[in-house]
């Protein structure tokens, strides 16, 4: 973990991303699963493509119809699906945050103008909490960051490949 911030910008983001997609199945059966893995599909579409606005990532997190992520976590009882929560939404807000850096906005939303680079941290606290088993693959996915993306040029971000390289 002490190698994180070594980490260019986007290559964090990924690392979020790749951890919270291992584990989002985990809230399968929870209302708002579904929309919570089209807005992590969005924000790999971010960082792969710098194609997505803010404004479109944080309408999955809070939204006018108060059927956002933000909302959809309270309703979560289970401990452990909390903890998925929390990443997914750290992950989501931590792209987020970038994403609005990227546009140059300079007025962001309540809730992300909260998010630094500390987020990571309680990803971390909180993916460690969903299954301490997994705490080895934290490891691997910076190891392999470090490696595979040593610079910011985010034109070598592929997740199919990112994952595959991961997972298989």
């Amino acid at each position: 973990m002490s190698n994180i911030n070594k980490l260019s910008s986007d290559t964090q983001v990924v690392f979020l991303l790749i951890l919270s997609s291992k584990i989002i199945d985990i809230i399968s059966t929870s209302d708002g699963y579904q929309e919570a893995k089209e807005a992590l599909e969005v924000c790999w579409k971010w960082v792969e493509n710098k194609n997505v606005s803010g404004d479109s990532i944080y309408e999955y997190l809070d939204n006018g119809d108060e059927t956002g992520l933000l909302i959809q976590m309270q309703y979560e009882k289970d401990e452990q699906k909390v903890n998925v929560w929390n990443c997914v939404i750290d992950a989501i807000a931590f792209t987020n945050w970038k994403a609005y850096q990227n546009d140059g906005e300079k007025y962001l939303p309540a809730p992300i103008e909260a998010v630094d680079e500390d987020l990571i941290n309680h990803f971390i606290t909180s993916f460690n909490l969903v299954d301490s088993s997994d705490a080895l693959i934290i490891e691997r996915v910076e190891n392999y960051l470090l490696t595979n993306f040593p610079s910011s040029n985010s034109s070598l971000i592929v997740k199919s490949e990112i994952m595959k390289a991961i997972f298989e």
